[in-house]
């Protein structure tokens, strides 16, 4: 993928983000460069995203997990930041 529509789609998750007034705004670059990493579609974690909480507005405090990767019962896996949560779910 050339750089061109490398920008297109950040520039998409970014109005999406934007939207839906998502802390993910910030990281739409990290999501689309880590979906090419790992062989996956850019959306899909934004999308998992809006499922699971609303685009990230609705997490366990101090979470930084809008996925609700590692969320069951009374169990709730923290990340330390946003990038360290898009990378670990988009490697899983």
């Amino acid at each position: 993928i050339d750089d061109v529509d490398k920008d297109k789609r950040v520039a998409v998750l970014k109005a999406f983000f934007r939207k839906h007034d998502s802390p993910l705004y910030e990281h739409a670059d990290y999501v689309v460069k880590v979906a090419d990493e790992y062989g996956l579609d850019y959306r899909l974690l934004p999308a998992i995203s809006m499922q699971e909480s609303g685009a990230c507005k609705v997490i366990p405090n101090n979470s930084h997990n809008c996925w609700g990767w590692g969320i069951y019962g009374g169990k709730v896996t923290r990340f330390a930041s946003y990038p360290e949560a898009i990378e670990t779910v988009s490697r899983g």
